[in-house]
């Protein structure tokens, strides 16, 4: 991901929409905003940690979808490691939380 341009990115999203919707007029993003974490001199790539003290609880918290103030459906959904209950600080947990809010989504837009 790092490597590609911002551009191609916004293609990339564009095409798996389309594909994942059955829609040809998906419109290209205005703007991609994107982190790079490998090159971020202050992190070189990096993952979650739970602090001391930290519950299950505040990692459900991170995982909750932000609802519309007019919808009960969600606006914005989170995913990524530090969002799963067992498996934060690992690529497979970022792949899980993906595939959770994925179906999140399959299930409300049926």
């Amino acid at each position: 991901m790092e490597s590609l341009t911002e551009e191609q990115i916004g293609q990339d999203i564009v095409e798996a929409l389309k594909k994942f919707l059955s829609k040809k007029d998906i419109p290209q993003p205005r703007k991609v905003i994107r982190t790079r974490w490998g090159n971020n001199p202050y992190t070189r790539g990096s993952y979650s940690f739970l602090k001391v003290g930290a519950q299950a609880v505040d990692v459900d918290a991170l995982s909750e979808p932000l609802m519309g103030s007019e919808s009960d459906k969600p606006q914005v959904c989170f995913a990524g490691e530090a969002t799963h209950p067992t498996h934060y600080s690992t690529t497979h947990g970022a792949l899980l939380t993906g595939l959770r809010e994925g179906k999140r989504l399959t299930d409300l837009y049926k």
